[in-house]
């Protein structure tokens, strides 16, 4: 016992353990100009690709405005946009003709295989209706699907299932979610 206390005693009079400041503080400069560097690069060279949208006195188009959002959620916030999806899927369960559905037709309370489902289904059709370009094949096929998989609730005069407008303010959640989260 006596030896480790003594090895080890000599270890921090060792010349390298006396000079660690001389290794980490500059580590420490260099990793935070490089963060610093890296970092801003995306945000220069975004500014700068899309500068002339900007300083135009006329609106930004639609899909200039698309591909700056798609660059955000996908490069910047990739984790803020799941959890933004996620909590945009529960915020529509609070819409009153959803979540009776949803509880009329045991959608949620049936066995756990369907409701992961009916999870997993809904956020890959969304994601392709999001993440694609508006009014791409891909992103027109998802809300297509979307529709003929909702066809079925829709309310057709009979006073109950989904309302247009509720569909509408569904799919905007998803649409401009991680936006009210970010």
């Amino acid at each position: 016992m006596a030896s480790i206390l003594s090895s080890t005693c000599n270890l921090l009079y060792h010349p390298m353990v006396q000079r660690w400041p001389l290794f980490a503080i500059p580590t420490i400069i260099s990793y935070l100009f490089l963060v610093h560097l890296l970092r801003y690069s995306r945000l220069r060279s975004t500014v700068l690709h899309y500068s002339d949208k900007f300083t135009q006195q006329r609106a930004m188009d639609v899909l200039t405005a698309f591909h700056i959002h798609n660059d955000l959620i996908e490069l910047e916030f990739p984790f803020t946009f799941s959890a933004a999806t996620t909590f945009a899927l529960f915020k529509s369960y609070g819409i009153p003709s959803i979540s009776s559905l949803l509880v009329h037709t045991n959608q949620l309370a049936g066995p756990p295989l369907a409701s992961s489902k009916r999870y997993a289904d809904t956020g890959a059709l969304l994601l392709e209706a999001v993440l694609n370009e508006p009014g791409s094949q891909r992103s027109l096929e998802a809300l297509a699907r979307i529709n003929y998989l909702h066809d079925r609730w829709r309310n057709k005069g009979k006073g109950k299932g989904i309302r247009d407008d509720d569909m509408l303010y569904t799919l905007s959640l998803f649409r401009l979610g991680a936006d009210e989260v970010g």
